[in-house]
């Protein structure tokens, strides 16, 4: 793997300077209640730089313009399927392992993160939008690559995504208590033992 150059070290480190100075300031103070300027002080950069990185404070907490399209390749690249006897169940839960690995890289700010977009509600719909998103492809590609139906396809797209979500929250909550690998594998578990007596 190429090693990212001096510039791109920078860069990146800026991103992350913004980025935890946003989050400690809507910790302080509220989101509704910080402005831009803020933000670009705590970080110890201009505004104009925080607009070079982010479109607007709402942006910081999404990854920036680029982190929806970056999530939307990662799934469809790892719901491929992996030889002729992976099953659609595989690849599902394969992508959603692959997703909460990297958005669980940045940990010591997520749960701060979630609690900030819990508590306001633009913040919730426009996650609630992404998931939507994210789902949609799921269906598509499980249903396109996996030759299921798409009624199929959309019940286990969601199904799993849910678990994953919820696995997510748990290990929001308690970053200490099990890996986000480790609670994807419990949630998967305890659905399939809610789901079994109704297959009776």
């Amino acid at each position: 793997m190429t090693r990212p150059s001096l510039r791109e070290r920078k860069a990146q480190r800026t991103r992350e300077a913004i980025v935890a100075a946003a989050v400690e300031l809507f910790e302080e103070h509220g989101y509704d209640s910080t402005s831009v300027a803020q933000i670009a002080e705590r970080a110890e950069v201009g505004t104009r730089t925080f607009f070079r990185y982010f479109a607007d404070k709402e942006d910081v907490l999404f990854g920036g313009p680029d982190a929806d399209d970056e999530v939307l390749t990662l799934i469809r690249s790892s719901l491929a399927p992996a030889g002729a006897s992976d099953s659609p169940l595989s690849a599902a839960e394969r992508s959603a392992r692959a997703v909460l690995d990297r958005l669980c890289a940045q940990a010591g700010l997520l749960p701060a993160r979630e609690r900030i977009v819990a508590a306001t509600p633009a913040l919730r719909a426009r996650q609630l939008l992404k998931h939507d998103r994210y789902v949609t492809v799921i269906e598509a590609e499980l249903a396109q690559r996996h030759g299921l139906p798409p009624e199929r396809a959309g019940l286990l797209g969601r199904v799993v995504f849910t678990c994953a979500v919820l696995a997510y929250e748990r290990w929001c909550a308690d970053p200490s208590a099990a890996a986000v690998g480790d609670q994807l594998e419990r949630t998967l578990a305890e659905a399939a033992a809610v789901l079994a007596p109704f297959q009776a």
